[in-house]
């Protein structure tokens, strides 16, 4: 969906969606002395919903608010068809935007969605795709893509259950966050017209062999090509989720559910964070060949590694870093 969806628009412009769509499934940070740290810019709840995405609340032209699935997999934010059905999005004169993506594939028509807004931080003058519903109960209103994140540095307090939105020329005090695990992110194009650039941290599951990962918050399980995987080097178990995990992966796209399956890896290192004993998805997902990345070890950092989690991402810096889990009562 996030392109996972990586829109490539028949005409110069574009924007890419990539990874949205999984139902599964310091030194270098820019930041100022703790005397110049800012004020969030906004702040709001977040909820773990949507089979596990990070949900938060979004109006939509003063209206709403409404749900929007927070995605850095995602170039650009877009509306679903049940939010087109509240708000008359007018049409664009432009190229419609061929959607190549796990979770939706087509060409769409450009709408005019207008102002994004959460508190103080915002997007103005949208102009994307209205994608069809997802085939769950469930349903979502939009994705809130990188031309909206990426402006600003965000901060998850999970304990706290808040986004904190802040300005990046003067950002959050960094302080608590020293301790954090850190991640160097890097921009990618992947050779796509897209207007913002997707972000990549390097892995390794169970042995030293280098794995880039989109960084793609809109896949709500961590995805691997087989590509990925060497079962002579790696002790890799299938797991007794599998079927239930697949039919979440490609259940709510009516997809063959046979084209993904679950497995539990020893250990996933991404930069110094460590997870051990965890289940991610393989799938060689048609998106990979749109990134170029098709027989090559690629996958997808899902939110189900940071979701229980405090983090925080530094766009302009490049750099994530992660936080403690969230206590549980």
């Amino acid at each position: 969906m996030r392109d996972r969806n990586a829109i490539r628009p028949a005409a110069p412009a574009a924007f890419a969606l990539t990874a949205i769509a999984f139902l599964f499934a310091a030194a270098t940070l820019f930041a100022p002395a703790p005397s110049l740290a800012a004020k969030p810019v906004a702040s709001a709840p977040y909820t773990i919903d949507y089979y596990g995405w990070l949900t938060v609340k979004v109006m939509v032209n003063g209206q709403g608010p409404y749900d929007f699935i927070i995605d850095t997999g995602a170039t650009n934010s877009l509306a679903f068809q049940n939010l087109a059905d509240i708000q008359a999005f007018a049409p664009v004169d432009k190229e419609p935007q061929n959607v190549l993506g796990m979770a939706a594939r087509g060409t769409f028509p450009v709408r005019r969605i207008g102002e994004l807004r959460i508190g103080a931080a915002r997007l103005d003058n949208l102009e994307s795709v209205i994608l069809p519903d997802w085939m769950v109960e469930k349903k979502p209103q939009g994705i809130l893509g990188l031309d909206f994140l990426s402006q600003y540095t965000l901060v998850f307090d999970a304990e706290a259950g808040r986004l904190d939105i802040y300005d990046p020329k003067h950002g959050p005090r960094m302080r608590p966050m020293r301790s954090w695990n850190r991640l160097k992110m890097r921009p990618r194009d992947f050779d796509l017209d897209i207007s913002h650039p997707l972000y990549t941290v390097t892995g390794r599951i169970n042995t030293n062999r280098k794995i880039p990962f989109m960084l793609d918050l809109g896949a709500a399980g961590t995805v691997v090509n087989e590509a990925a995987l060497n079962p002579d080097r790696l002790v890799i178990e299938m797991t007794t989720e599998s079927g239930r995990l697949r039919s979440r992966v490609t259940g709510a796209l009516d997809q063959d559910p046979n084209e993904a399956r679950a497995v539990r890896v020893q250990r996933l290192r991404i930069g110094r964070q460590n997870w051990t004993r965890r289940i991610i998805t393989v799938h060689d997902a048609p998106i990979f060949a749109e990134l170029g990345m098709a027989g090559r070890p690629f996958g997808l950092f899902g939110s189900d590694l940071v979701r229980e989690r405090s983090f925080m991402i530094d766009f302009q810096g490049e750099e994530m870093r992660i936080g403690p889990e969230r206590q549980r009562s």
